[in-house]
């Protein structure tokens, strides 16, 4: 069974000064230590480059921050949007979002994931966007976006029961 208890996580991590991390639940940076606390989470993840920019803004009273390599500042800012509509709309279909804050992050790997607070996209789909709405961007971003709901706020077997929290999520590429 792989269903992941609702809890609080704090982690600390040092780096080199150049090092910027990107994580959900930012609570200050000391020096070269970063720190994030994530309350009633299914779990914390963090990415890390010299390479990253951000954008912020934010849905309502919730911050959401869209980190992306140098070269793709558009698609970045493209994510930012993205996210801040897919919370207005899960809002509005699946009830309050269940976090104090929202990251999306450019990762190195194919494909996206979901964390609590954070959604990771993969690089390709950064390179590939050409300003158009249904791209795959467009269509990860509200996917990982949407299991902050199904799979975060409302927990299942993602391993056994997978077809679960991933129709939903599905669906809300939609």
């Amino acid at each position: 069974m792989a269903v992941y208890p609702l809890s609080d996580y704090q982690i600390a991590i040092t780096t080199e000064p150049e090092v910027i991390v990107v994580a959900a639940g930012f609570t200050g940076k000391e020096g070269d230590t970063w720190r994030y606390a994530i309350e009633n989470g299914r779990g914390i993840a963090f990415f890390a480059s010299e390479f990253y920019e951000c954008a912020v803004g934010s849905y309502a009273d919730i911050p959401i921050t869209s980190c992306y390599l140098p070269d793709y500042k558009e698609s970045g800012e493209y994510a930012l949007t993205v996210a801040q509509n897919s919370l207005a709309l899960f809002t509005e279909l699946y009830g309050p979002y269940p976090y104090r804050d929202l990251v999306v992050v450019e990762n190195g790997f194919f494909g996206g994931m979901e964390y609590t607070s954070l959604a990771s996209i993969t690089g390709s789909a950064y390179y590939s966007y050409e300003g158009k709405a249904n791209s795959i961007l467009t269509v990860l971003t509200a996917h990982e976006i949407a299991h902050q709901w199904f799979y975060g706020a409302v927990g299942n077997d993602q391993v056994r029961e997978s077809w679960i929290d991933e129709s939903i999520a599905f669906y809300s590429e939609l």
